[in-house]
């Protein structure tokens, strides 16, 4: 079985390091996946590919979604953990009013960031599966139920980035080739 994960070339070394053996289930690294000045994969040349957080970065999801229906083989799944980071609930709003403002050189980063992405308003889970369904990937299911995650997750994040985890439009969506 040949996996291609996104992670930070850290947690790469890492699980390598764990797993006790150079380059475990043909791992693609950050950056492999397609894109100017990168290493192009094979067709068929995975059976999954997983990403977090990644999605809702994308300039360009169609052109990403095609590429990796293009890399995984028949009956590939693809498993995408991402969120809406952009959209902030009430509960984000008056917690953001409570807490010392970000400065400004970090608030104009970030809107410089999502000047160039696709999701500037927000990647909802709807959007990006539509966006999965015209890759041509099928059997799709959006699940927005990780409150067991979420649960996990608090007693290192605090109440307050506990609550606003809660308010976000946060999935995981899986499908096939």
């Amino acid at each position: 079985m040949s996996i291609a994960a996104q992670v930070g070339k850290h947690g790469l070394w890492a699980a390598k390091g764990r797993l006790g053996i150079d380059h475990p289930f043909g791992f693609a690294e950050r950056g492999e996946l397609g894109g100017e000045g990168v290493q192009v994969l094979t067709s068929d040349s995975f059976d999954v590919i997983v990403t977090r957080h990644l999605v809702w970065t994308l300039v360009d999801p169609a052109a990403a979604f095609a590429e990796w229906k293009r890399v995984l083989g028949p009956g590939g799944q693809l498993l995408l953990i991402d969120g809406d980071f952009v959209s902030r609930g009430w509960v984000a709003r008056t917690l953001a009013r409570l807490s010392p403002r970000r400065s400004q050189n970090m608030n104009s980063r970030h809107q410089e960031i999502l000047s160039q992405v696709h999701f500037a308003q927000g990647a909802r889970a709807e959007q990006v599966a539509f966006l999965l369904a015209e890759a041509g990937f099928t059997d799709i299911r959006i699940d927005t139920d990780l409150s067991k995650i979420h649960r996990a997750q608090a007693r290192q994040l605090g109440w307050r980035r506990s609550l606003i985890r809660h308010s976000e439009h946060r999935y995981a969506i899986s499908a096939k080739v």
